[in-house]
């Protein structure tokens, strides 16, 4: 089997999330000297599927309503990966491992550890999010505290904006040499599902569209956006809201949201395919988020050439895919209310990516991540 200077693991790329694997692999020009191991669900047929056959919500996920048997199924789907990405490393006699870290179990602590200690492998986590989001899983040891112990083992780390490397040096210990590339623009287009499905767009004489999509996450402030959509409702706007999100029908949330006028909820998970089309289909798409570190959503909004509204976190507030005119103020219902008045009164012009603006994202994009692996080689003797 042929030597690989670096193997990508990838386990988060089910759908829409491959889309971000399938820009860096563009990117680097599908080296030779590099191989991708992803979800099962990956789009595309470029790179090893390992993980997650069975569980993932986008396949056919005979579990999904069978929650906490989900979960063990699901981690030993983890671990079969892991084991099989281990022989995989010890065969192609890897140099480094890029492993995107996107939850912290202790199973992949042991893996890292072992593929450091016994393979003698330099070790690249690449961070979307810095801070562990919220499980709706019984964690049996901390989330920060596993984070922690394998944030020490790496030997360089990849994030995407200068908000990460505040919150990495605010909640973590570390290391690791820090590289920083954007989060691409998540071009539809690259997807299958897309190009199996057309995108009609809304007519004209239909209400004003606003739209959220994803899951319900208490960081995503989708409660923010049901106070505010309260307040803007009062004043009898020709505006309607869809909610497409797996949200529970037995939350507070959705029974305060199922009361509200002109709201429609599409309470289930939502494939690749209806996902671009929402998203295409709306007039604004809103992220209320209370925080995070990265979201693919502005780079499929800002291809879809659809407006955006969000809140000033950091991450929206540095990137270059959501216009100024679209933020509003963090945890506020009423600035949220006025920004979406806002566009509605003065149109989605500002509230939208011009394709200049797309064009020249991508090229720096590009030009960054083949500058970040080139700097991760020269680390590590590999040039």
């Amino acid at each position: 089997m042929t030597s690989n200077i670096i193997t990508h693991i990838y386990f988060g790329t089910a759908g829409a999330a491959g889309l971000y694997t399938k820009a860096i692999k563009n990117a680097l020009n599908d080296d030779a000297n590099s191989s991708f191991i992803v979800n099962y669900y990956y789009p595309d047929d470029d790179a090893q599927k390992l993980f997650f056959k069975h569980t993932e919500l986008s396949g056919s996920n005979r579990l999904r309503k069978f929650k906490y048997l989900r979960f063990f199924v699901r981690y030993a789907e983890l671990v079969l990966g892991l084991l099989k990405s281990y022989i995989h490393l010890k065969k192609t006699k890897t140099r480094v491992l890029n492993y995107s870290l996107i939850s912290q179990h202790v199973t992949e602590l042991f893996f890292l550890y072992i593929c450091k200690k016994r393979l003698s492998i330099n070790i690249i986590l690449t961070l979307h999010d810095v801070a562990p989001f919220k499980s709706s899983y019984i964690n049996i040891f901390n989330q920060l505290t596993v984070k922690q112990k394998i944030l020490k083992l790496a030997d360089g780390i990849i994030v995407h904006n200068k908000s990460s490397i505040d919150s990495l040096c605010a909640l973590f210990k570390y290391d690791a040499k820090i590289y920083c590339h954007p989060f691409p623009l998540m071009d539809p287009s690259l997807s299958r599902a897309f190009m199996e499905r057309s995108i009609t767009q809304c007519s004209e004489s239909e209400k004003f569209l606003f739209l959220f999509v994803g899951h319900p996450r208490e960081e995503k402030g989708l409660d923010i956006l049901c106070s505010a959509w309260e307040i803007f409702s009062r004043a009898k706007n020709d505006a309607r809201l869809i909610i497409a999100s797996n949200i529970d029908k037995n939350s507070e949330i959705y029974n305060k949201l199922s009361v509200l006028v002109d709201v429609e909820i599409i309470g289930k998970f939502i494939p690749d395919s209806d996902y671009f089309e929402l998203i295409g289909n709306a007039d604004c798409v809103v992220l209320p988020y209370r925080m995070g570190t990265n979201s693919g959503i502005p780079g499929t909004v800002a291809s879809l050439n659809t407006a955006i509204i969000a809140s000033n976190i950091p991450m929206f507030f540095d990137n270059d895919l959501v216009p100024r005119r679209s933020l509003f103020e963090s945890g506020s219902p009423s600035s949220l209310a006025f920004k979406m008045q806002q566009i509605l009164t003065d149109g989605v012009k500002d509230f939208t990516i011009n394709s200049n603006l797309i064009s020249s994202y991508n090229a720096g994009f590009k030009s960054a991540v083949l500058n970040t692996y080139r700097d991760i080689k020269k680390q590590f003797d590999c040039i």
